[in-house]
């Protein structure tokens, strides 16, 4: 294997919150028009909070 590690594990995180923030954004678009951003930082921050 190359050494390509460190790397992939330092980026594939922050690919991953990436495409649930696009996921939780369309959602969020398509129900509510325009999201709350207090509640938008605290969803994808993993909280369930209700609306």
């Amino acid at each position: 294997m190359p050494q390509m590690s460190p790397i992939y594990w330092m980026y594939f995180p922050i690919f991953v919150m990436m495409m649930i923030l696009m996921v939780w954004v369309m959602e969020s678009v398509e129900s509510k028009g325009v999201g709350m951003e207090g509640s938008e930082l605290i969803s994808v921050s993993g909280l369930k909070v209700e609306w």
